[in-house]
């Protein structure tokens, strides 16, 4: 549960495009779930009859509040990601480019590899960064190397330790007579 409220409430951090999809979702059935109540309210009420105020003012303003909130939350940590603030929101309101540059740039383009200003990468919830990944391979690696060089080996022990590899060619009837097939397929490629 803490997750979900680090996702939908918190402006620190960064997330993937699967979790700004999620927590999309996420946000989508909270706000649903909120003006249940307030649909249900006006819907009960007679033909000609004034709907409450107090019900717009207590609950329906409160929902339009939380509802932005989470998606402002949610495209500021995704803006994160790419490495950048979420101040870059503001080019939505940029007619017709603006809200298609945004979809893409959040729902399509990945986040940057490694830790940027804004924390470690997302996933795993280690925080393992590409960088350490690369750098543990990179140690894996000069360890086998010194192994190897440790122990001298000649070509001809390594040729003798190899067993030998068997040719096989398959001969097959075509129309042209007896051949081995080279390519693949009933008659190869020749």
């Amino acid at each position: 549960m803490s997750r979900l409220i680090y996702l939908l409430f918190s402006f620190e951090g960064r997330i993937g495009r699967l979790s700004f999809f999620l927590g999309g979702l996420a946000q989508l059935f909270l706000t649903v779930v909120l003006w249940i109540y307030p649909i249900m309210a006006l819907a009960s009420l007679e033909k000609g009859a004034r709907p409450p105020v107090g019900l717009i003012m207590t609950w329906i303003i409160p929902t339009i509040l939380a509802g932005t909130w989470m998606g402002l939350a949610l495209i500021s940590k995704r803006y994160h990601d790419r490495g950048k603030s979420g101040w870059w929101y503001l080019v939505t309101f940029i007619p017709l480019i603006g809200p298609i540059w945004v979809l893409i740039e959040l729902q399509f383009l990945s986040g940057d590899r490694g830790s940027n200003r804004f924390g470690p990468p997302p996933g795993g919830g280690d925080g393992v960064s590409h960088d350490a990944l690369r750098e543990e391979v990179r140690s894996y690696a000069d360890k086998a190397a010194t192994a190897r060089t440790s122990a001298p080996v000649s070509a001809h022990d390594i040729r003798s330790q190899m067993a030998p590899q068997p040719v096989v060619a398959r001969v097959t009837r075509t129309p042209i007579g007896n051949r081995p097939v080279t390519g693949f397929g009933k008659r190869g490629l020749t």
